[in-house]
Formats: structure tokens, sequence, C-alpha cells
């Protein structure tokens, strides 16, 4: 099943062997998510959940 998922979402092992022991998936990224959904054909409406506030902050740039 893993040879098979990897072959079909472009997902490295090491990506889905810690979605499968659920470990460091507070790290995941959004391209994982992305190839999974286009994967099994869902989307990610009403999946994701932010366990704290999430605050965007502008990111300043070094002038030289």
């Amino acid at each position: 099943m893993e040879g098979e998922l990897m072959e079909k979402s472009g997902l490295s092992r090491n990506s889905i062997n810690k979605l499968y022991r659920g470990t460091q998936l507070e790290t995941i990224k959004l391209e994982t998510l992305f190839k999974l959904c286009d994967t099994f054909q869902l989307t990610m409406k009403g999946h994701i959940q932010l366990n704290e506030p999430f605050f965007c902050t502008p990111v300043r740039k070094r002038i030289l």
C-alpha cells in the first residue's frame, strides 16, 4: 500500500511514514496535504483546525 501511495501521490516514503505513525504532524507541509487531497480527490475545506490563535505578521525587509 505504501508503494502505491508513493507512486500515485509523488510523496516520499518518509512523508508517508510520518503521517501513518502520527509523528511530527505539527510540521506537515501544505504541499503534502495538497498532494494527498489530489490523490484521493478530496478538498481540505473543513479539515484544517488550528489549536492556537493564528496571527500573520508582516516580514520586515532588511535595508542595507
